[in-house]
């Protein structure tokens, strides 16, 4: 969401404090203005990752900052701000700091896959897929690519992202291996390219039939509030 805040100016989830959040983003904004200037980023189709070395020097160390709002916002609990910035920026082993180590074995599971989970995709799986060209090397299904599919193509190639070998030229048969690489590009498509209109009217559907399973004024229930 923090590289979209900088096509769109808008945040897409909820944040516990809007001010801080802003200001990250927005100093996140200006590390990615420097980057286009100087060359390490491209700005067409859209941005790109050119030099991974202007992404770990520049670009993560703002990310952390996002990252450590994003778990004070899902109740992260168990570690100081500034002991989850460390473990997020450094490669903490039981060697290194015992101390952070042992405090980070003692979380709840959750917290600490949570906090695991951040690093890969800080570490790989962000600048990995920010490194690749949508409709180039990944994408979606047109919807007249779709329409001339046959019966056998598995369902789950029509919804998530996936290798291309060319221009709007989709693999036949390849998918990506690793499903937060899969996560990853498909979230990229879906706000590059938006919706199909097959997939607004089955999310509509949905809505719909939630709407009607949850009890209480209609008005209150939580589909509609979304919707």
């Amino acid at each position: 969401d923090a590289v979209f805040y900088y096509y769109c100016g808008r945040c897409t989830v909820d944040v516990k404090d809007p001010l801080k959040a802003s200001v990250t983003l927005n100093a996140f904004k200006a590390v990615l203005d420097e980057g286009l200037r100087t060359r390490k980023l491209q700005k067409t189709p859209h941005l790109v990752l050119l030099e991974m070395s202007f992404y770990k020097k520049e670009m993560r160390p703002v990310l952390v900052q996002w990252s450590i709002q994003y778990l004070r916002t899902n109740h992260f609990t168990g570690l100081s701000t500034a002991d989850t910035t460390v473990y997020l920026t450094t490669n903490v082993t039981q060697e290194s700091d015992p101390v952070l180590f042992a405090k980070v074995n003692g979380l709840e599971r959750s917290h600490a896959q949570c906090l695991n989970l951040i690093v890969d995709w800080l570490d790989t799986i962000l600048p990995h897929c920010l490194q690749k060209i949508n409709r180039v090397s990944f994408g979606r299904y047109s919807e007249d690519q779709v329409a001339r599919l046959t019966g056998l193509t598995p369902p789950s190639r029509l919804h998530t992202a996936i290798p291309f070998v060319g221009k709007d030229l989709p693999s036949a048969s390849s998918d990506f291996a690793h499903p937060d690489i899969v996560i990853g590009t498909t979230i990229c498509a879906y706000r590059l390219e938006g919706m199909h209109k097959t997939d607004y009217w089955k999310s509509l559907n949905q809505l719909s039939s939630a709407l009607a399973s949850e009890p209480g004024m209609v008005s209150k229930r939580r589909t509609n509030l979304m919707y």
